[in-house]
């Protein structure tokens, strides 16, 4: 799911999991964050994952009431 979030969030990470990067071709893709705590990759983790949810719930919504 944290794959799918990143690739859906940000065309980089899309590119780095889905095109000619050694991230793609890997069974287990890993992306080196020496600078950055575990607390605050699962912030953005926490907020992209939410970011979604909301837009999906936003979808249904419309669907539901709109159309």
């Amino acid at each position: 799911m944290v794959l799918q979030t990143l690739m859906l969030n940000s065309p980089v990470f899309y590119q780095m999991f889905s095109g000619a990067f050694k991230e793609a071709k890997s069974d287990r893709p890993t992306v080196p964050l020496p600078d950055k705590s575990m607390e605050s990759v699962m912030w953005m983790l926490d907020f992209l994952y939410h970011k979604l949810e909301t837009m999906t719930g936003m979808v249904r919504y419309i669907h539901l009431f709109f159309i």
